[in-house]
């Protein structure tokens, strides 16, 4: 079986895809920035990963989604947009389990970081970020450094810099290899 490892938002999807040995087929992400609504959102989603799969047999391949948001996170979370990323949480997992036949897994970021052996720690101890912590261990782990985009206005026009929906990438990354771990 492969494992298809997805970090939902609505704004930009991350996608991976493991081989039977849990090496990455396929690693990116599904810019959903510019539609407009949930369901147009969640038709591009759909139109973009059948596009992504297009060799794998869907019976031969398990989905595992990171869970939505169910708590605030200070300054981050309100009711509305845990509401809204929670019912286009469900419009994916709904569209990835018509395409596979199979039911999709859920699980918590924590759980997965931990599966993997990833350890963060809090940023305001070590002056790292969650996300920088764990892009660090994606590196280490399969020697792959995601790339740069140019940026292309503004007073840094011309400057390379880390490509941000990569983390959406690398957090999916994270839950296809906690899924590939628990079935090995």
């Amino acid at each position: 079986m492969k494992h298809l490892g997805l970090d939902v938002s609505t704004s930009c999807t991350g996608v991976c895809l493991l081989n039977e040995s849990g090496e990455i087929e396929k690693l990116g992400f599904i810019d959903l920035s510019k539609a407009k609504g949930l369901i147009a959102k969640a038709n591009l989603f759909r139109d973009e990963l059948v596009a992504w799969m297009p060799e794998t047999d869907p019976d031969d391949l398990l989905v595992s989604v990171e869970e939505a948001a169910q708590a605030f996170r200070r300054g981050l979370s309100s009711a509305k947009t845990i509401a809204t990323l929670n019912q286009f949480n469900g419009m994916v997992q709904l569209i990835a389990s018509d395409l596979t036949h199979h039911d999709v897994m859920t699980v918590l970021p924590v759980v997965c970081r931990g599966a993997s052996g990833i350890k963060v720690k809090p940023e305001k101890k070590c002056g790292v970020s969650t996300k920088e912590q764990v892009r660090e261990a994606f590196e280490r782990s399969t020697g792959i450094k995601l790339p740069n985009k140019e940026l292309k206005s503004g007073p840094r026009k011309g400057k390379f810099v880390f490509d941000t929906r990569n983390y959406d990438a690398i957090d999916a990354w994270v839950v296809s290899r906690w899924s590939w771990l628990s079935k090995h």
